[in-house]
């Protein structure tokens, strides 16, 4: 029922204030047992009531859950009579109510009965009559009190009315009275009276009033006369429906005006804040019903104190104690979002940028809820927080000021207010199917506007927004604040390395300062630590040798000293990573931060050698990437995956790790809706500042995955069947993880299990099915329970062990030293991303849409509801009881609790079966399950599978070696033949030097003995030693703007054009240099020997090479139609001319600077040989400056000059 007085009562109750007295109801009805199964299910033969909109914690699922009625007395009566059957019989039938201030209510309220028998059973059938759900302690009451009369308007004023009306009689007694406004519940008056003020209306507006009276029953009388009053005009002149007034209580009285000419709103308040239980302000408000948005910018803000607030509020009624949602601006704050989320309740704060008026503010209700943004531009917008709050259809949106100090007022100027539709939701979605380019962009929107909690913490955010010239004062002060504080994970180390080497030259001499001290307060050694944060200690100590030459780490070593044995150490990772697998394998957390650091070494190393191993371990990364991506979701097991949040990526929300970035390059079967913590409102995600996927999105990084990846990747017809190794855990020690997966096009399983087991993590996902869905997390896995974590969150190797065939896996588990960690657990989503369920034999059998799946566990099992807002404690008691022990989404988890046990997956394409019901049936009829061995010294499990197959699974320890326990139709798996990569696309042996990627007629040769990457026929044997061209140091075609150019403040060049026509031009009358220099981030001042070869045209023209700084760098100058001259800033204000002027005609008779010509420069020691369209041109010698990067500058000597150039790149030399 979605209606009636019942919900409507609960409703009611529900609605009352926090601590009120629970209301008990008592479900009865009349019963008699019609057919007598000879086999009846007595479990599943019952009656239940479900409430819609539950949360199991303000309001329980099943409020009378499912009992057997086989044991009450109408079910056992022979008679064939009708009798009641309620609390008496069966406790649970009386339920409690608790309100719960109106936080949750509920949608609809489902009466149900069971009833089943087991298979070849004779009917089971019973009759129900006098079905009834009744409040205990009422009093039978149907007659309604008499009409109220006499309603007349008393008064009004431009935001109020006054009414009064002749008293109702009942039979009982009268106890309250409904005010309606045109046709709406307005107010609500006490039973003794007969007058009431309807607040919160809109000036110069005509309404129509009518009351209708109410008894205890809850019985409504008919209306009273209609009675119609016009407001009174706004004294301020707010623009209509805009109104004003004072809630709660003010020492002054507020005001609000509104000036047409500017389009600005006024508002003056007073009172003791927003904040607490009860608030105190004025408020210039407007109704607005349904989903919608108010944003304005606030011009001014009176300081009457630090906590001075001026904003837009959402508010559901002007009771000093009601819900609302307000973004504020203070004068000594910033930004902060407030709520509260039940009347009466506690409000809550969050806190935004560290700013002062001007600035924009916007809060938006729509189906997520209420979000509230910042701003610095009206444009780009930062989330400051998501919430849910109980808010009725009809609420108040505007203008709040309060002063903070109930003796003095503040005034506060608004303008650019606008009140109106909610954005669709699906306008916030990444674009369909997007391109790569479209992709990444909405991602980087994506960093740029991330949730801030408190204090400066998202470093990405403010780079980002840095790079593209926003709020760039403000981010500045925030970056500096960060290098001032200590960072106990070394990732955060590289990512500051990151913004310095980004945006570095931006920082002034005092920021400069506490850059170096951050950068001097670790020690960058060998680490006994995690594979991620091994790496980004080597990769920020590196950089910091590099960059900071002079800059002694805790350990003292600096310069040379302290870049070499980082980078011996990162060597030896990769090394590691291409030879063994990478021990955080497709980790959401933790794969990316590795990652992070190679793009990092390939980016910002001055060393060829180290960039290409850095380059040839990401493409491997990309390559398995694009193996197990399916249209939108990995298929892989998972190394270091802890929390509910890394479990779940898929397009309706994943995390800003590498499967975000893999969906940029892939894409997805629908939109991507929402990445990263910002966007989930799940209190479990509390860590946006550990978000670093900006970095590598930034268009001036240099790195691109291989384009054969990205075929394979977008390859939306995968079906295959893979094994793979990984011969090495986080820390770097030997064991060995065997993975398998099963993959069809919108559906795949995947296993792993782990043998020479040492001090590993117990965060891996060992069993993972996903499937596509239109709903969130269509993902089935198991868990063990450990410690004190939340459920769902761990497994144990040791005491879990793991086997697959194909479609089908089996497990078993036996606790060794742990007497309280004895649960498995099977975690269904609740999402929607399962169609249909259903239990037979023991088994649950799942419609997942395009495929089925069939679990059963061997030892018994019950079933339990969590969902994102229950306790996190709620299932596992001893977990931590605390929000970011929450889970993402909704579960129903399948528990089973032994010492030994063991399970069964089985799994079928859609396409295999015409229904859930035939699935069902072949696996009944087909399959076989032998669990007399599950409580032996070594559990063991014997199943026939749907294939055909049998699989034979004994209990081995994870420590020891693999001993033939896992066996398919007796015979032994053989693991030692598993390879690093085996699929269709990915080939390597164990610790061998040749990784091979092959798609269609192309191959690739990745030899990890001389680092270089061939081109091959498949089916024919790689050549290792064939070396294919170089990777650039550095290319640019223009299309992309001047991210990479540092101008130094000139204003003489530009790009333009698109396609191979797109350039780099340049033109100037001043006579001095109008430098354009390709960033150290892009190319670093510690390049040494190279080759830059561009195309260009103009006249007097500079090309700078080894450059450094303004007074340290060669060019050539290209002048007079064809001459050329080496000139160099020596560590000099003054240019110093170095050997003699050449006339490049006399090389290419006809030569004339003013045409299209190819040029390069061949840059190596002390000679600097150019030529021009492939015929040498000119040599110079010069030993003075050994390293630096490139550019291009004009300077005049009176007329314009100007220059244009084309498809440069910059070539290491071999």
């Amino acid at each position: 029922m979605s209606s009636g007085t019942l919900k409507d009562r609960i409703n009611q109750v529900y609605s009352e204030p926090v601590g009120s007295p629970a209301v008990d109801f008592i479900l009865e009805y009349k019963l008699k047992r019609s057919a007598a199964s000879d086999k009846p299910v007595a479990k599943d033969i019952y009656a239940q009531i479900q409430f819609g909109n539950f949360d199991n914690n303000l309001v329980p699922r099943f409020p009378v859950a499912a009992t057997s009625i086989t044991g009450t007395a109408a079910y056992l009566n022979a008679s064939g009579d009708l009798e009641t059957v309620n609390d008496s019989d069966i406790a649970g039938y009386r339920f409690s109510i608790v309100p719960n201030g109106g936080q949750r209510i509920i949608s609809t309220v489902e009466l149900g009965f069971s009833v089943r028998v087991d298979t070849g059973g004779t009917d089971e059938a019973y009759t129900i009559d006098d079905l009834a759900v009744y409040e205990v302690g009422t009093v039978q009451d149907s007659e309604p009190p008499s009409a109220p009369t006499g309603l007349t308007v008393a008064g009004q004023t431009d935001t109020s009315v006054s009414l009064s009306w002749t008293a109702a009689t009942d039979n009982q007694a009268v106890t309250a009275y409904d005010v309606y406004r045109d046709g709406t519940l307005a107010a609500t008056a006490s039973g003794t009276s007969t007058t009431a003020d309807v607040v919160g209306l809109s000036p110069s507006t005509t309404y129509h009033f009518a009351v209708k009276a109410k008894d205890g029953a809850g019985n409504a009388s008919n209306p009273s006369n209609e009675a119609t009053a016009t407001t009174d005009p706004s004294p301020g002149g707010l623009p209509a429906p805009f109104g004003d007034r004072d809630i709660g209580s003010v020492g002054i009285s507020g005001s609000a005006s509104y000036d047409e000419d500017t389009g600005t709103y006024s508002v003056t308040g007073s009172g003791a804040d927003i904040w607490g239980t009860e608030d105190a302000f004025h408020y210039a408000y407007r109704p607005w019903t349904g989903y919608g948005q108010i944003v304005a910018h606030v011009d001014s803000v009176e300081n009457a104190a630090e906590w001075t607030k001026a904003g837009i509020m959402i508010r559901a009624s002007m009771d000093k104690q009601s819900p609302y949602a307000f973004a504020a601006l203070t004068p000594g704050h910033g930004t902060v979002f407030q709520d509260r989320l039940q009347a009466g309740g506690a409000s809550t704060l969050t806190t935004g940028s560290t700013t002062t008026a001007p600035y924009w503010l916007r809060l938006v209700r729509d189906q997520t809820g209420i979000s509230a943004y910042d701003s610095f531009d009206g444009t780009n917008w930062t989330l400051l927080k998501r919430e849910t709050i109980n808010l009725p259809d009809t609420i108040y949106v505007g203008l709040a000021v309060t002063s903070h100090t109930n003796t003095r007022q503040a005034t506060a100027a608004f303008d650019q207010v606008s009140v109106g539709e909610a954005p669709p939701i699906e306008s916030t979605y990444a674009p369909f199917p997007g391109t790569i380019e479209t992709r990444k962009a909405w991602l980087w929107n994506k960093v740029k506007t991330m949730q801030e909690e408190s204090g400066p913490l998202n470093i990405t955010e403010y780079v980002a927004q840095i790079l593209d010239g926003q709020n760039v004062a403000a981010n500045l002060q925030k970056l500096d604040a960060m290098y001032q504080s200590y960072d106990y994970e070394q990732y955060k180390t590289v990512a500051k390395m990151y913004a310095y080497l980004m945006v570095g030259d931006q920082f002034g001499s005092t920021m400069m300062d506490h850059v170096r001290q951050y950068f001097a307060s670790y020690a960058y050694a060998e680490l006994p630590q995690t594979e991620n944060l091994r790496m980004s200690n080597y990769t920020a100590g590196y950089l910091v040798g590099q960059y900071f030459p002079d800059l002694a780490d805790l350990n003292g070593n600096s310069g040379a000293t302290l870049k070499s044995m980082n980078k011996a150490n990162i060597e030896a990772m990769i090394d590691a990573g291409v030879h063994k697998g990478w021990a955080e394998y497709e980790s959401p957390e933790y794969t990316f931060m590795t990652y992070l650091c190679l793009n990092a070494i390939y980016q910002y190393s001055d060393e060829q050698d180290l960039r290409q191993e850095a380059k040839m371990a990401m493409d491997v990364m990309w390559f398995e990437w694009a193996n197990d991506w399916i249209d939108g979701y990995p298929i892989s097991s998972e190394s270091r995956a802890k929390g509910d949040s890394v479990a779940a990526t898929d397009p309706t929300w994943r995390g800003q790790n590498h499967t975000a970035l893999e969906w940029a390059y892939f894409g997805s079967h629908r939109a991507q809706q929402t990445v990263g913590e910002s966007d989930s409102s799940s209190p479990s995600l509390y860590r946006p500042n550990l978000e670093y996927l900006g970095f590598v999105l930034y268009g001036g990084m240099s790195y691109q995955p291989p384009e054969m990846a990205i075929r394979i990747g977008q390859n939306t017809a995968k079906d295959y069947e893979s094994r793979k190794t990984n011969q090495q855990n986080s820390s770097g020690r030997t064991m060995n993880i065997y993975r398998q997966a099963y993959v069809k096009p919108t559906w795949g399983l995947a296993t792993e299990v782990q043998y020479n087991r040492v001090d590993n993590w117990l965060e891996d996902l060992p069993v993972v099915l996903r499937w596509h869905s239109d709903a969130p997390n269509p993902l089935f896995r198991l868990s063990t329970d450990q410690g004190t974590a939340p459920i769902g969150n761990y497994d144990q190797p040791e005491s879990h062990r793991i086997m697959q065939d194909g479609k089908a896996a089996v497990g078993v588990f036996k606790l060794e030293n742990s007497p309280d960690y004895d649960y498995i657990n099977a975690m269904f989503p609740d999402t929607g991303s399962i169609v249909a369920k259903e239990e037979q034999g023991g088994w649950v059998f799942s419609d997942a849409g395009p495929m089925y799946f069939a679990f059963k566990f061997v030892k018994p099992a019950t079933w339990y509801h969590q969902s994102d807002t229950d306790p996190s404690n709620k299932v596992k008691t001893t977990a931590q009881l605390h929000p970011t022990a929450q889970l993402l989404y909704s579960y129903n988890i399948l528990r089973s609790q032994a010492d030994k046990n063991g399970w069964v997956l089985e799994t079928a394409d859609a396409s295999e079966y015409a229904s859930l019901a035939a699935f069902e049936s072949a696996v009944l009829a087909n399959t076989s399950l032998d669990a007399s061995h599950i409580d032996e010294t070594n559990p063991r499990l014997i199943y026939h599978s749907l294939s055909g197959d049998t699989m034979d699974i004994t209990y081995d320890s994870a420590a020891g070696a693999y001993n033939n326990t896992h066996k398919i139709d007796n015979v032994p798996i053989d693991y030692s033949s598993f390879k690093i990569f085996d699929t269709p696309w990915l080939q390597q042996d164990r610790n061998s030097d040749i990784f091979t990627a092959t798609e269609g007629d192309e191959q690739l040769v990745y030899n990890f003995a001389d680092w270089t990457i061939a081109e091959h026929e498949p089916g024919t044997d790689p050549d290792p030693g064939t070396n294919p061209d170089p990777e650039p140091l550095f290319a640019d075609d223009f299309t992309g703007g001047l991210g990479h150019w540092d101008l130094f403040g000139s204003t003489a060049w530009q790009t333009s054009g698109t396609g191979t026509a797109a350039e780099l031009s340049g033109a100037t009358n001043l006579t001095y240099p109008q430098r354009a220099v390709v960033k150290t981030s892009s190319l670093p001042y510690g390049s040494q020997d190279y080759s830059l070869e561009y195309g260009a045209k103009g006249d007097r023209f500079r090309t700078m090479f080894r450059y450094s700084s303004s007074t340290s760098y060669y060019f050539l100058e290209f002048k007079n139609a064809s001459t050329v001259e080496l000139w160099k800033y020596p560590n000099s204000s003054t240019a110093v001319q170095a050997g003699t002027t050449v006339n490049i005609a006399d090389a290419l008779p006809g030569f004339s600077l003013a045409d299209w010509h190819n040029y390069k420069l061949q840059v190596q020691g002390d000679t600097f040989a150019l030529s021009v369209d492939g015929t040498p041109a000119a040599t110079f010698t010069d030993g003075d400056l050994t390293a630096g990067g490139i550019g291009f500058a004009l300077k005049s000597v009176g007329p314009d000059v100007a220059m244009h150039v084309r498809h440069l790149t910059v070539n290491p030399l071999s």
